[in-house]
């Protein structure tokens, strides 16, 4: 999966952004399982004239079913666990990007990886 932020003023990265049911995931299981969220850079990529190359990965949060929001890093966090004893599980991730006075507004991306693994 990947992120891509787009805040095209720099008031609208200052401000926070929030993007409810940004990842769509599909669960196809016979076992319950858990899902965790990581990033394998830290830097989010600059996609635009003006977008500052060291916006760190750490202000981008995602939430699934285990509480509140969590900053991405290079070490695996649970996002989502399985609810039910359903085969097929549809979820969606929320996706915020925390307030930030110290990047200017643009595009940006970075990978995001989301890995199934049975409980």
């Amino acid at each position: 999966a990947k992120v891509v932020v787009d805040g095209e003023t720099t008031g609208e990265i200052e401000k926070g952004i929030y993007r409810p049911g940004y990842y769509r995931l599909t669960i196809i299981s016979n076992v319950t399982w858990l899902i965790t969220v990581e990033k394998n850079t830290p830097f989010l990529k600059p996609g635009s004239v003006g977008a500052s190359s060291n916006a760190n990965i750490s202000m981008v949060e995602v939430k699934g079913n285990k509480g509140g929001f969590i900053s991405l890093t290079n070490t695996p966090q649970t996002v989502l666990i399985s609810e039910t004893n359903a085969i097929k599980t549809v979820f969606y991730i929320d996706l915020r990007v925390k307030p930030s006075v110290l990047t200017s507004g643009g595009k940006y991306s970075s990978p995001v990886l989301f890995l199934l693994s049975p409980q």
